[in-house]
């Protein structure tokens, strides 16, 4: 079985607010950035594959938590746990989800997904082998870097997201490097959605 990925033209980011995009939520300073956070802050989601082929199933999982939003939370076996931290927020699998994008054909497609990272890296080398530069126009981190968010969770706390930037301590990297960031943080969502090819 032959599939085909599809990257949404633009990001899904909510409107600017505020957070501290290298430190723990509950020390943010009122910098204001635009982007979306992850969600699941303080539990585990189970999307932690980081394969090719398992966005849309991660994003599943992501999205299986309610909707508890900060100061309170919900609280389980003595755990407190809060989706999303920052209350009227929305989360990146849930706007990856809401997606629609009217296709060549004018058909408006809504199975998009947060890509998990080997999708995310994928998307990322095709576009620049391809010159299309599909991550450049992006706004993350106060516009001083562009940062996406995966579907691949790390832990309760953090779950991964792709800098489209070399790291600067590792020249041989291609163009892009990977953190575990706080969960709580606003970063760019860029959905994706996979189709079966037709037979040739």
């Amino acid at each position: 079985t032959k599939y085909h990925y599809e990257i949404a033209l633009e990001d899904v980011n909510e409107p600017t607010f505020s957070s501290n995009w290298n430190a723990h939520p509950s020390t943010a300073t009122s910098t204001t950035y635009l982007g979306t956070e992850w969600g699941s802050w303080n539990l585990i989601s189970s999307a932690s594959s980081t394969a090719f082929g398992d966005g849309s199933k991660n994003t599943d999982f992501i999205n299986l938590v309610g909707v508890f939003p900060g100061p309170l939370g919900n609280t389980v076996g003595g755990i407190t746990y809060f989706n999303p931290y920052h209350p009227g927020r929305d989360i990146a699998g849930r706007q990856c989800r809401q997606h629609t994008q009217t296709g060549p054909d004018g058909t408006d497609y809504n199975d998009w997904f947060l890509p998990s990272l080997d999708e995310l890296k994928e998307a990322k080398v095709v576009s620049d082998d391809l010159g299309l530069d599909l991550f450049e126009d992006s706004i993350a981190i106060g516009g001083s870097s562009l940062v996406f968010w995966t579907s691949s969770e790390y832990n309760e706390y953090k779950a991964k997201a792709l800098h489209m930037t070399p790291a600067a301590y590792v020249p041989s990297q291609p163009s892009y490097h990977v953190n575990d960031h706080w969960k709580a943080h606003a970063f760019s969502v860029r959905p994706v959605r996979r189709f079966l090819c037709k037979d040739e």
